[in-house]
């Protein structure tokens, strides 16, 4: 078994300098494209399951990859 691990897209706390820790910040435009390129380039992978934080960036990160 093979393990790959991303970090989310760029969030809004992200764009203004800070640092988001556990607060619930969405994704920037930025961040969804972010995702996109991701799921694009773990597409040639076999990937069967995708575990991430419920924060909202993770999630909707995950969801868009």
């Amino acid at each position: 078994m093979k393990i790959y691990f991303t970090r989310h897209g760029q969030s809004v706390a992200n764009a203004q300098g800070n640092v988001a820790g556990t607060s619930d910040s969405p994704l920037t435009d930025k961040g969804r494209a972010q995702a996109v390129e991701t799921g694009q380039a773990l597409g040639a992978y076999d990937i069967s399951t995708i575990i991430a934080s419920p924060l909202v960036r993770a999630q909707e990160t995950a969801h868009i990859i």
